[in-house]
């Protein structure tokens, strides 16, 4: 996984518009959402614990690089 200037542009000021209002990292938040998602529809308890897991992984990442 890499955090960083993934598109060769940088922005000025940060992004505080749309989801990034209320989220700094909205595609992890998506991201934990559908895997939960996936995991209930599937009733799979090793879906809930891949879920949780990302979402610490990207939790972790988030205060790691910001």
């Amino acid at each position: 996984m890499y955090n960083g200037d993934s598109f060769g542009f940088l922005f000025d000021a940060p992004v505080v518009n749309g989801p990034y209002r209320y989220f700094s990292d909205p595609q992890y938040v998506g991201t934990s959402l559908s895997l939960a998602g996936t995991a209930i529809y599937y009733q799979s308890v090793t879906g809930y614990v891949l879920a949780i897991d990302m979402y610490i992984i990207f939790w972790i990442s988030v205060m790691f690089f910001e």
